[in-house]
């Protein structure tokens, strides 16, 4: 593989153990909040886990569109959520709802959708003392499970082989690469919402 594609072993590393931690059964349904670099990759991933539905929610209709070509079955824009995922369209929600956007509104609005016995995961990372409000009667009630997923944990050999294979394409979400040169004033721009990862080439 190419020196930038190797470079997406550590980041699919924390995919391989987020998918771990999951556990999908075939025929699940499944939300995801968040559709950059990473959501891309777990996008890939749930796609070929046997999940029947797999919905995504991001600001960018780029993104979206991105997402739907490498899995995704719907693409939903924030501003529309309420409407396409309302009660009439997904009466008895998701088994499986997944934040990668790490935004504790975002989050908080994420359990709305989360149905009978679903599943949890806390894929993105919030600021330390982030807080964010959880019905203990629905997680109780609706028999809920909340996952984390901290990073790697023996997962480099199995991303590497993912990559090496082709199962997870990530040469489409390298949107520029850029010389050491360049990188102070990049990091002190403003920032494209367009952009996926952007690789500094030494």
């Amino acid at each position: 593989m190419t020196m930038s594609e190797a470079a997406f072993i550590e980041p699919l590393a924390c995919v391989v153990h987020g998918m771990n931690r999951l556990q999908i059964k075939a025929g699940d349904r499944v939300l995801l909040f968040g559709a950059g670099a990473m959501g891309q990759q777990l996008v890939q991933a749930i796609a070929r886990s046997g999940a029947s539905e797999l919905v995504v929610v991001d600001v960018a209709e780029s993104k979206l569109e991105m997402a739907c070509r490498y899995g995704a079955t719907k693409g939903v824009l924030s501003r529309d959520v309420g409407d396409a995922l309302s009660k009439a369209n997904y009466p008895h929600g998701f088994d499986i709802v997944v934040d990668v956007t790490g935004i504790p509104a975002v989050i908080e609005q994420a359990f709305d959708y989360l149905g009978p016995a679903g599943k949890f995961l806390q894929f993105g990372v919030t600021p330390e003392k982030a807080k964010v409000q959880v019905s203990p009667f629905k997680l109780y009630n609706k028999d809920w499970t909340l996952l984390g997923s901290m990073a790697i944990n023996n997962t480099f050999i199995p991303a590497y082989h993912w990559l090496k294979d082709k199962r997870i394409e990530v040469r489409h979400l390298v949107s520029k690469q850029i010389s050491l040169e360049e990188t102070v004033s990049f990091f002190h721009s403003v920032r494209d919402p367009n952009l996926f990862k952007v690789q500094i080439k030494i």
